[in-house]
């Protein structure tokens, strides 16, 4: 009876070291959703500083090539002049984070649906804020003319 007791208590020490190995060697392996997401939530900081760089690069890019030809020419800029900028800065932007970046992101928002549309409103906001800006120095660049004329007829 005591050989059997003796070999009971090996059996179990021996399955719960076994388990304990298997559990060190080959948990790396397997896909764990929740670390994963922790792991992606103490690398937000990054993400965000790589993202928000990426953004300005493309940004910087897409409106010197695409949307100053609109500017120059003094046309209003319609939804139909921005849709294909605004493909170019979507891509420009993901392809600049780089693919660990991108999948981190969708890891995040969910999808990329929801990252194509955060970055187009990224986009339509900085464009209206840069044109704002730009009549705003037309404006002042014109009272500066009208003054510098009221001040030159005196």
């Amino acid at each position: 009876m005591i050989h059997f007791y003796i070999i009971f208590i090996y059996l179990v020490i021996f399955s719960i070291f076994s388990l304990y190995l298997i559990n060190k060697l080959f948990i790396k392996y397997i896909d764990n959703p929740i670390k994963n997401r922790y792991m992606i939530l103490e690398k937000i900081p990054e993400i965000i500083y790589l993202l928000d760089t990426s953004k300005k690069i493309a940004f910087d890019k897409i409106y010197r090539e695409d949307i100053l030809v609109f500017s120059a020419s003094k046309e209003i800029l319609s939804n139909k002049d921005l849709i294909a900028p605004l493909q170019k800065f979507v891509k420009l932007t993901l392809s600049l984070c780089g693919s660990e970046v991108t999948n981190d992101l969708i890891n995040i928002y969910g999808d990329m649906e929801s990252i194509t549309s955060i970055l187009g409103n990224d986009f339509i906001n900085m464009v209206s804020e840069r044109e704002s800006f730009r009549n705003i120095e037309q404006i002042q660049m014109g009272l500066n003319t009208m003054s510098d004329t009221l001040v030159n007829k005196k």
